[in-house]
């Protein structure tokens, strides 16, 4: 595994023992440059903050690459020791000028670090004595104590007890516009004991373009402050969503601590889907207990919302996130070990195609979609397990429409495609459908029903997509029962040509020589039309 990947995939403890060799022969530049290739640029910036050890300081508000790539050392243990004292300067130049949203008091008392607390101190109580008269909820955002007590008690749900009917329901996930009297009062506290004591106004404002942070932070830092801002405060659940999207984009790990306040707090399904999405994109192991107890099913099916927080567990690379899954994997309800074996294939584990195998004969449609899609991307040995067991997958998933990316991909596995249990299973499935197809025509030749033509158009859609499988992936020799069907098809009065267009030209349209039946269809209506 390369630099970049053990980076993207926060596996820091080899990442470490990997930079230090890398150091010995190229260089602390040369690292630097290889890890601005990993994406996203949050998480390359993660990387070079565990490499020097400040994560205690949240980093620096800076480009970590420029600002940091003239340190010198032959190894990592050199380069971080000469860290410290440029380290020391830019913060302090950060906590003088700019904020220190970021910075964790607690976490620096066991760090060279820790000088700096005093000045960080003085810097937020600079802050509030800056706050006059009644300050908007912008101004007080401004502030490190203000935008904390705001982002952890600043809103409240929509009151929806006044109102009634579709008003009220659309209304029952949006916050409440005003701040939280709580968080008024919070603020009134504690400018009250550290400056003059204000009465912050407590009606609704946007952030607009965001200029409280972006004067006085770099635009990443901004956009994640903004978004974490918007993901706690904003009314519509919609905005929520976007923000929590915008968060994970990022793969900064210092979105986590908003993401992960918000989500238990959350009443919109969406808002809570998109925020897990989100920690998975992150990917950090810090997220692992609080996605396992939301994604742990109450009963026997996992919702929609517990599915994307198995989802985000399978974007965390670590061995307790692995063991997780795995406890996950024993639970009865299929809709929960679907999840988790497509989550299981992100991962890395020495006997992962035994450990999924078994489910590929499930009795659950869904566990052996997700089976035969996870041993795909296994390599040779996940594609001979599903190439044994083909003929009872096709049964089982040959059927329904959610099935169909799990059995494109089994067609196109060597050996599948020219079986001849699947040729049969096809031919099985091309007489079922050509009877309905039949049946629904009789029955609208009586006389003309919306429900007839819907049902005879839905049994055609169904024949062309068949035709379409067969004819992409279906590979000779051909089982004689799948010609006779196809044929007995094409014979069909109404659609040949359809079907014909199907099959292109494809090895099963020359067996079944195309251009045949394609001239009888013509000459038979030619002579029905004398008729």
């Amino acid at each position: 595994m390369t630099i970049v990947d053990l980076a993207t995939r926060r596996q820091y403890s080899e990442l470490k023992k990997r930079a230090d060799e890398f150091i010995k022969t190229e260089g602390w530049e040369a690292l630097l440059r290889r890890l601005k290739q990993v994406r996203p640029d949050g998480k390359a910036r993660d990387a070079v903050v565990a490499l020097l050890q400040l994560d205690a300081v949240g980093g620096s508000d800076s480009d970590v690459f420029k600002e940091f790539e003239s340190l010198e050392g032959g190894n990592l243990r050199q380069v971080r020791a000469n860290t410290v004292h440029h380290a020391m300067d830019v913060l302090r130049e950060q906590i003088e000028n700019k904020h220190t949203y970021f910075i964790d008091i607690d976490a620096m008392t066991m760090t060279p670090y820790v000088i700096l607390v005093k000045e960080v101190i003085k810097a937020r109580k600079r802050e509030l004595e800056q706050l006059e008269g009644s300050p908007s909820r912008i101004d007080v955002l401004g502030t490190y104590y203000g935008f904390q007590i705001l982002m952890t008690d600043g809103s409240k749900p929509h009151d929806s007890q006044s109102q009634y009917g579709y008003y009220r329901w659309r209304r029952r996930t949006w916050l409440d516009e005003r701040i939280s009297d709580s968080a008024a009062n919070a603020v009134k506290k504690i400018t009250g004991e550290l400056a003059d004591e204000v009465d912050m106004d407590k009606r609704y404002r946007t952030l607009g373009s965001s200029p409280v942070f972006k004067s006085r932070c770099t635009k990443a830092t901004a956009d994640i402050l903004a978004n974490a801002v918007r993901l706690a405060l904003y009314k519509v659940p919609g905005n929520r969503s976007t923000a929590a999207r915008a968060l994970g984009r990022t793969g900064d790990s210092r979105v986590l601590p908003f993401l992960h306040h918000r989500l238990p707090l959350e009443q919109s399904t969406k808002v809570r889907i998109s925020m897990a999405e989100a920690i998975g994109r992150v990917g950090h192991e810090s997220s692992i207990e609080m996605l396992k107890e939301l994604a742990t099913p109450r009963g026997r099916y996992l919702s929609k919302e517990g599915e994307a927080m198995v989802e985000a567990l399978g974007g965390i690379y670590s061995p307790r996130c692995k063991e997780t899954l795995i406890e996950l994997l024993k639970h009865d309800g299929n809709t929960t070990r679907a999840a988790v074996i497509q989550a299981l294939s992100k991962q890395e584990l020495p006997d992962l195609v035994g450990l999924i195998s078994p489910y590929v004969v499930n009795s659950s449609r869904p566990v052996v979609r997700a089976s035969v899609l996870a041993l795909s991307e296994l390599g040779s040995e996940g594609e001979a397990v599903i190439r044994a067991k083909a003929p009872i997958v096709i049964k089982r998933i040959g059927y329904d429409r959610p099935s169909k990316p799990a059995l494109t991909r089994m067609l196109g596995i060597s050996g599948v495609a020219s079986m001849q249990e699947v040729h049969q299973y096809f031919a099985k499935r091309f007489e079922r459908l050509g009877r309905e197809l039949k049946r629904w025509q009789h029955q609208g030749s009586r006389g003309y029903s919306y429900y007839w033509r819907r049902r005879e158009n839905r049994a055609r859609e169904r024949l062309i997509e068949h035709l379409r499988l067969a004819s992409s992936h279906l590979k000779p020799p051909f089982d004689e029962d799948l010609v006779k069907s196809i044929r007995s098809i094409l014979n069909m009065e109404t659609g040949s040509d359809t079907f014909t267009a199907a099959l292109r030209q494809s090895e099963l349209a020359e067996a079944i020589k195309v251009k045949q039946y394609r001239e009888a269809a013509w000459v038979q209506s030619f002579l029905s039309s004398f008729r």
